[in-house]
């Protein structure tokens, strides 16, 4: 046994790669990732998106890490880091996206309506699991508001 809880505790707070890559439809997308530490906080990096985070955890971090994300945890924002959409499928009430941020750096987006692929978007990182590469071992969270 790696992590006892609730269903939505594991969702929200897995201890491992594992754990969450397990809770979760469409499951957990692992990208690789950097923590920068910033004074207060640090920055968590995946090619150009830059998400500010508060965890302390994450000081445990060095360099090279892998992040999780969710599709609820990427949003369509014409201000933020720009992607090309390599998938598109409409599931009923929303879409998922794949957004291509970087040479082989894919994270999947839910939306209202489908994006042709080829299609540039901008996205926004909202949230965010910050794992130790060695291990799988979870580091710290990302939360930031939606406005």
């Amino acid at each position: 046994i790696v992590q006892i809880g609730s269903p939505l505790d594991l969702y929200r707070r897995p201890v491992t790669t594992t754990v969450a890559s397990l809770v979760g439809n469409p499951p957990m997308t692992f990208v690789p990732g950097r923590v920068v530490p910033d004074t207060p906080g640090f920055w968590i990096e995946i090619g150009p998106v830059r998400v500010r985070a508060w965890d302390p955890g994450l000081a445990r971090a060095h360099g090279s890490v892998d992040v999780g994300v969710r599709p609820d945890e990427v949003v369509t924002d014409p201000d933020g880091a720009l992607g090309t959409v390599v998938d598109s499928q409409y599931l009923g009430s929303w879409a998922l996206l794949s957004v291509e941020v970087a040479p082989g750096i894919v994270l999947p987006v839910r939306t209202d309506t489908p994006v042709a692929v080829g299609r540039q978007v901008g996205l926004r990182v909202i949230g965010a699991h910050v794992f130790a590469r060695s291990d799988g071992v979870a580091l710290g969270h990302v939360e930031t508001a939606v406005s």
